[in-house]
């Protein structure tokens, strides 16, 4: 009993801790929403997540690392590498020229086929 309770108070620090830098970076940090469809989304199981962007703004070209990494138990490598992304309904051809700020929507477009 002892140890649950000499216990208890460290993970209440930890929980306020994570709590406070969600809470601190929610508040100041930009986002992007990432929207994800088909085989994007079938791999990571989500339709739109939210990415905190650094304050001077985030190549396009770097995202596909970031989302890689932040799923890096799914394929979404191997599809990001077939895709193409639009940036607010824009269809993006050169995702290096792109520097996204804070409030875009950014859809990963995976290539489709039918008949």
């Amino acid at each position: 009993m002892a140890r649950i309770l000499n216990t208890a108070p460290q993970r209440l620090k930890s929980r306020f801790a994570l709590y406070f830098i969600t809470t601190t970076m929610s508040n100041t940090l930009p986002t992007i929403t990432v929207l994800y469809f088909a085989a994007a989304s079938t791999t990571t199981g989500l339709a739109s997540e939210k990415i905190f962007i650094p304050y001077e703004g985030l190549k396009l070209s770097e995202l596909g690392g970031i989302l890689t990494s932040r799923h890096s138990k799914s394929d979404l490598g191997k599809v990001l590498n077939s895709s193409r992304w639009s940036v607010d309904l824009d269809m993006i051809d050169d995702p290096e020229l792109i520097v996204l700020k804070g409030g875009e929507e950014v859809a990963v477009i995976c290539p489709v086929s039918g008949g």
